[in-house]
């Protein structure tokens, strides 16, 4: 069974020159995206990770990260709309990729459709009535 997480890594100084993306791609056929990454040679890396593969694999791929040291965080993100601070300015619709904001033409009133959402950002800023938050919490 597939399935697709979104991960914080965060990596000791020792384990930030090893090719590790190369082997959760490579040894556990994982589709790897990277979101966020903070890696310099020396210091600690954190890398925010999507990953999408075989449900054993990526269990595999964890005791793998684990066992060399990386510390491994499920996120769970996502886009809040905050219905009542809404204009209906449709700012945030123009640039929403995968058209989670939605007007409706008869009525010009924005809607949000949450499972459509990539949580991309894009509205973050769009959005000058602070109707729009992210909600990020790197779960323990």
């Amino acid at each position: 069974m597939k399935v697709k997480r979104k991960y914080l890594l965060i990596f000791p100084e020792q384990t930030v020159d090893r090719p590790i993306t190369y082997h959760l791609i490579h040894d556990y056929d994982l589709m790897i995206n990277i979101l966020k990454a903070s890696v310099t040679p020396g210091k600690e890396g954190r890398l925010v990770i999507e990953v999408q593969g075989e449900k054993g694999a990526l269990e595999s791929a964890k005791n793998y990260l684990s066992g060399i040291g990386v510390r491994i965080k499920p996120v769970i993100e996502g886009i809040h709309w905050l219905r009542e601070r809404c204009v209906h300015c449709t700012a945030c619709v123009p640039g929403c990729p995968s058209q989670c904001f939605v007007v409706d033409r008869k009525t010009m009133r924005v809607s949000f459709e949450k499972e459509r959402c990539i949580v991309c950002k894009h509205c973050l800023s769009a959005c000058a009535y602070g109707a729009i938050e992210i909600l990020e919490n790197y779960a323990d």
